[in-house]
């Protein structure tokens, strides 16, 4: 809090203010800090949201053996999604160009550059299927997971 100076006026009267604050001047008094905007009670805090309906993660069950360096396409609970093996490592992503909409499914893999079919974007695989020519332009990756022989993706991310 800072100082507050009295001083008296020419007529004998108190003023009191806070020193650097002008708009606080009041004859005799300082007038009070305004009260928060909004008030959050603790318990709202600690209360936990429940997770999306559904099973977080799915069995991909029609997935063929992958080979490095082609992309498989399947559909996976109605969704497309892109899987792709790159040195022993598994990627997914959902179908479908950023740029122009198309489907990836046919495009073309060099090493870890995906480019699509219909407007030759490329896009890094292993760097989240960022854009190689439009910054803002990225594929959409899917959180997948390897237990044992059964892969799992996360669609209700």
């Amino acid at each position: 809090m800072k100082p507050s100076q009295a001083t008296r006026r020419s007529d004998g009267a108190a003023s009191c203010s806070v020193a650097g604050d002008p708009s606080r001047i009041r004859e005799g008094v300082v007038e009070p800090k305004p009260s928060p905007i909004a008030f959050l009670p603790l318990t709202d805090l600690r209360k936990t949201k429940t997770a999306p309906s559904g099973p977080a993660w799915t069995v991909v069950k029609d997935l063929p053996e992958l080979t490095i360096g082609r992309v498989t396409a399947l559909e996976v609970s109605g969704n497309k999604a892109l899987f792709f093996k790159l040195d022993e490592m598994l990627y997914a992503y959902r179908d479908g160009c950023p740029e122009c909409g198309q489907s990836l499914a046919n495009g073309a893999l060099q090493g870890a550059e995906l480019s699509c079919p219909g407007c030759n974007c490329r896009y890094d695989i292993r760097r989240a299927g960022r854009s190689l020519g439009t910054p803002d332009q990225n594929l959409e990756p899917i959180p997948l997971l390897v237990e044992g022989r059964a892969v799992k993706v996360a669609l209700n991310v």
